[in-house]
């Protein structure tokens, strides 16, 4: 005696469900890849994600900023004031600042930016999200 099992499932929720997010992961994609401003995370001093625009102003590749300390890009006359308003986030004080600094891109030129940063989690662990302009 053969038997057969047939299951039928309908699959268009699942599908349409994939869709959306990708559409979604593409939007956002598009909107951080296409930003005139650069947008960092850091985590324990480190760059953890930078986008094309932070890229091209210290022409760095995205892979050669990965792992490298933040402040090797600060000029060292600010590293103690940045460095304290970052601690201060991460010891839990709420707050978004704006602050200037001048950044040293790859090249040796220096580049007076305004660096807006936030406290985010990222990857579970809290990191520092920073819009450059």
């Amino acid at each position: 005696m053969q038997g057969y099992l047939f299951i039928d499932q309908d699959i268009t929720e699942l599908k349409n469900l994939d869709l959306q997010l990708k559409a979604s992961e593409e939007k956002y994609r598009t909107l951080v890849d296409e930003a005139r401003d650069g947008i960092i995370i850091t985590q324990e001093g480190k760059f953890k994600f930078v986008n094309k625009a932070i890229c091209d102003v210290l022409k760095y590749s995205e892979n050669e900023l990965i792992g490298k300390s933040f402040f090797e890009i600060i000029i060292p006359q600010d590293h103690e004031k940045i460095s304290q308003y970052h601690s201060r986030r991460m010891e839990g004080e709420y707050y978004s600042i704006l602050y200037t600094t001048t950044i040293i891109a790859k090249n040796g030129n220096l580049i007076n930016v305004e660096l807006h940063a936030k406290t985010i989690e990222f990857e579970g662990k809290p990191a520092a999200f920073g819009l450059v302009r």
